[in-house]
């Protein structure tokens, strides 16, 4: 079930890429990656979880997934920019709170990792709602 979900995922994205969509291929990796393992993460420590090595690799894999995506959401922001210069000022504003919210929210989530203590379900959380807002503007519309 994890292949086929995993070829699925690669699926999307190969056809996302080859239609020229930069910010469906986007909202695809980090729904699926950075939101999903930070949800994750979330849910594990309102359990209290004792697998002390998910503490480190969660937010890590999560941050890797962040730089991915702020690695594609800088692939067309020449065009955004272009856009600027004729007055359409919106898709540009919204990609740069939606990057700015992954910021946010990977810092919140690494956290933890940097001050050395255990996760706070209530740094996740905001971290949680700051990826939701991310997700939902990084195609410059809702």
């Amino acid at each position: 079930m994890l292949l086929w979900s995993i070829a699925y995922i690669i699926d999307i994205l190969s056809f996302s890429a080859n239609s020229g969509n930069i910010g469906a291929v986007m909202t695809i990796i980090f729904s699926v990656g950075f939101g999903g393992s930070l949800l994750a993460h979330a849910m594990l420590v309102k359990a209290q979880h004792k697998l002390e090595s998910l503490n480190l690799a969660l937010p890590v894999l999560g941050t890797f997934i962040g730089l991915v995506v702020l690695i594609v959401a800088s692939l067309d922001v020449a065009m955004l920019i272009e856009q600027t210069h004729h007055g359409i000022l919106l898709p540009f504003i919204l990609r740069v709170v939606s990057v700015g919210c992954l910021l946010v929210a990977t810092g919140l989530w690494l956290m933890s990792l940097l001050t050395k203590t255990k996760p706070v379900l209530a740094m996740l959380a905001c971290a949680c709602t700051l990826a939701i807002i991310a997700s939902l503007t990084v195609n410059g519309s809702f």
